[in-house]
């Protein structure tokens, strides 16, 4: 089985998890976080995808500045599914979703808070 974690910001930053389906499934504070994804993957979860907040911002960002600059009426930039719905993979034929993946190339989450310290045991973004 497969979940998804969102990392949400907001007054106290929290993560909610979803089936890929969409479904909810629960909502865990971020000091809980690790022994959620422990006791999840104990009771036989194969894999929990986590989208922090700052890849997704990174996502939403590059499809919109598309747009902006070179978006055409009825192109679909700023109405990519992946932007509104992080569930979903990244769309093969969408130029933001391409450039998404090209600037992630070599980068780990490490590289968001410019701390060398987590490079070396970070996990690649895609």
């Amino acid at each position: 089985m497969k979940l998804h974690a969102y990392e949400v910001e907001g007054h106290d930053t929290y993560w909610e998890i979803y089936t890929p389906e969409g479904k909810y499934y629960a909502t865990v504070e971020t000091e809980d976080f690790g022994d959620f994804i422990d006791t999840m993957l104990s009771r036989g979860y194969e894999d929990i995808v986590v989208m922090a907040q700052e890849p997704y911002q990174a996502i939403y960002a590059i499809h919109i500045e598309l747009d902006k600059w070179w978006g055409q009426p009825g192109d679909y930039l700023d109405d990519c599914d992946v932007i509104h719905n992080p569930n979903l993979s990244l769309h093969p034929m969408c130029p933001g979703c391409k450039s998404f993946k090209d600037w992630t190339v070599g980068k780990t989450y490490g590289d968001y808070y410019n701390n060398p310290a987590l490079w070396a045991k970070a996990v690649s973004l895609v």
